[in-house]
Parts: C-alpha cells; structure tokens; sequence
C-alpha cells in the first residue's frame, strides 16, 4: 500500500515537472577550466539520469562475483541442513548405515557440524565400527572446543553401550573435572558405578541424584538397596565399618527393609547375634518386615526360651504369616521342642509352600524317625526349587503325642 502511494506520488510529480519544463525547458551552462557546456535543463536531468543507472550497473557487476558465492554458499547450506535432517531421520528410524553417509556429507559442509558429528558416531557405534565412531568423535570435539562436555558424555554413552565401563568411568571423570555437575553426568555416572560393583562411589552420587530430580524415586530405592547391600556385604571383617555406614545412611533409605535386612545380616557374620535380636524386635513394633523375620529365625542367642517366647507373642497379630511360622518352628527345633516345629511348619506349608520350608520340614521329619515322609518333604521342595512345581503335597497329621518335647 505505501509503495504503491509512493509509485502514484512519483508519477504525478514526474508528470507535473515534465509540463513545467516542456513550457519552458530553462538553460543551463557550465563553465569547466575555459571549456562551456550548454544544454537545456531536461538534457542535464536525462544525463543525470543515464550516469546513475551506469554507475548503478556497475556496481552491479563488481558485486556480482561475491553475491554469485553468497548464493552458492546458501544453497550449500540449505542442502547440507536437508542432508543432516536426513540422516537424522535415518538415524531415528534405525538406519544406522545410510544415516552415517548422510551425516558425513552434511558435517562436511555444514556450518556448524557438531550435531551431525556426533550423530555420525552414534551410526557408526550401532554397526560395531568402534574405530570410525572414535574417529566421529575426535572430528566433534575439534568441531566446537566449546562443547566438550557433551561429546565427552556422547563418548561415555558409547562406552557402556559396548560394556567398556572402566574407560565409561575414566571418561566421565574427566567431565566432572571439566564442567559443572549435569543431570546426565549423574545418571551415567550411577550406571557404571552400579555396573562396577563400585558402591562406596554409588552411594556417594545417589543423594546428589536424589537433590537434582535426576532420578525417580523407585529407581532411587533400587540402587539404594544395591549400593548399600555390596556395601554390608563389603564389611564382612569390620563391624565398626557396618555400623558406621548404618548410621551414615540417608533417613529416607533407612526406612527400607531390604537395607535394613543386609545391616542385620552384616551384623550376625559379626556374631553380634543378641544386638541383631534387640535390634529387630523394636524395629518389629513400628513395622512388620517378613524378611527381619525370617533373620530373627536364624538367630543363636543364649537365652533360646526366650527368644521363642519372643517370637510367639507375635502370632497373636501376625498368626496366619508364614515367614513368622516357618522361624517359630525353626526355634522350636532350636529348643528341641518336635510336636511344635511340626505344628508350625505345617501350618507355614499349608499357607505358602517354599523350598525352604520344605528342607526343613524334611530334616524335623528324619529326627522324628519318619524318612518316608522326610524323602516326599525333600522331594516337595526341590521342586519348587527347579520350578518345576509348586510343592503342594499331603502333609502327615499330627500324632497327639508329638506335642511334647
């Protein structure tokens, strides 16, 4: 619209001037060192005019030359971005062959290459070609100084892909080192430790996880229970590095059965039998774990009367468990008393068979003189061991006078 006023205005304007001059076209003389120039007004407007738009020509020329390599280097661009959202795409749809050889010509004369680089790796790394990836590599880090970071955790990705996870470690050391802690970092970081058997450095990064919302809660717990389970286990000869470690655990991982249980196991391979006994029936009144249970079961304490007594007043709330069954009978044998480990282990059986609780009804049953019986409860429970049944068999009743000790 305002063009088109201008266009209007202009040819009015030209329109007016040219009836001026028509009706009286003026003079005009120049006097340049002795030599005069004469010629009317339109004249000199017409040369003007004509030396302008030669000089306008001109220019149009001496530029031709570089705007003829800005077009060319457009239209290089444009085709190195259709070659790399290609090769992209290929990458996407698991072609990982044809992907590379689109990457490796748009990188080549993309402006900026980093991406396509890296994608290159990517490709190269899902055919086996470690060596070419390593090379995509190298060429993305000199691509962009700049962006090291994230070729370095590229790198690292690659690296536990191919199960490589001491360099993976070594890698993502040197990007902790290099660059402020990023989410990924800690996400890779956890997966190598973990892979590693690396649990002192596990569980020094999970908090850290924990705090930047890199990680959500059930995965936190899983390699919580990991790190922490290794790290029990670890303490086999150092009782004081067990209950060090149990103290320093984080209060929303404390409040888990499965860490809970490998403290507990640490401490009975340290013979601190009565302290585990203590420790579990207070942890007992606030919440029930089956697994504090069945360790309470296997306990060797010197008071084993007890330590049954304990264990029975239980039943009043937890009658129908049959974790809570099985180590009752298994106390019961303890204290020799036959009637009841076979009243309890049969009431454990017939609720939850297991193959545990089969081997021991087998054992209670040999002691009792009843190999027949025992050989059927022995064969009950290696088949739920193979997984081949589920150990459901006729049980033998009770004889009155098995009750007694």
């Amino acid at each position: 619209m305002k063009t088109g006023l201008i266009i209007v205005l202009s040819l009015l304007g030209g329109a007016l001037l040219a009836a001026a001059l028509i009706e009286d076209p003026g003079y005009v003389m120049i006097n340049l060192r002795g030599y005069l120039i004469e010629m009317s007004v339109p004249i000199l407007v017409a040369g003007l005019i004509a030396l302008y738009l030669a000089l306008r020509l001109l220019a149009r020329i001496w530029h031709t030359p570089r705007q003829l390599g800005r077009a060319a280097a457009r239209r290089r661009k444009q085709s190195a971005q259709r070659q790399m959202e290609r090769g992209l795409t290929l990458l996407a749809e698991g072609d990982w062959n044809r992907g590379e050889k689109f990457l490796s010509r748009a990188s080549r004369r993309a402006s900026n290459p980093l991406l396509g680089y890296l994608g290159a790796a990517r490709a190269a790394h899902q055919q086996g070609a470690t060596e070419r990836c390593e090379s995509w590599l190298r060429l993305a880090a000199e691509s962009d100084p700049e962006s090291q970071t994230l070729v370095l955790l590229t790198e690292a990705e690659l690296q536990v892909e191919r199960g490589d996870l001491g360099t993976a470690a070594a890698t993502l050391d040197q990007v902790a080192r290099a660059a402020p802690i990023n989410s990924r970092l800690l996400q890779l970081q956890a997966q190598v430790y973990e892979g590693l058997g690396d649990w002192e450095r596990l569980s020094a990064v999970l908090p850290v996880l924990k705090r930047r919302h890199a990680i959500d809660d059930v995965e936190y717990r899983r390699l919580g229970i990991a790190a922490y389970d290794g790290l029990f286990a670890a303490s086999e000869t150092d009782y004081d590095r067990a209950v060090e470690l149990w103290r320093a655990l984080p209060k929303d991982l404390r409040d888990n059965e499965d860490i809970t249980a490998a403290y507990l196991q640490a401490l009975v391979r340290h013979d601190h039998q009565q302290e585990t006994e203590t420790f579990i029936r207070k942890s007992l009144r606030k919440t029930w774990w089956q697994k504090l249970v069945a360790i309470y079961g296997r306990l060797e304490v010197v008071d084993k009367p007890a330590h049954l007594r304990h264990a029975e007043q239980w039943l009043h709330d937890h009658g129908e468990d049959p974790v809570l069954l099985l180590a009752v009978a298994r106390l019961s044998m303890a204290n020799e008393l036959w009637g009841k480990a076979r009243s309890y282990l049969e009431s454990s059986l017939a609720i939850a068979p297991s193959a545990e609780g089969f081997a021991l009804y087998g054992n209670l049953l040999e002691k009792l003189g009843e190999d027949q019986h025992a050989s059927e409860a022995f064969r009950s429970g290696l088949l739920i061991a193979s997984g081949a049944g589920s150990g459901h068999t006729a049980l033998p009743r009770n004889r009155p006078d098995d009750q007694t000790a």
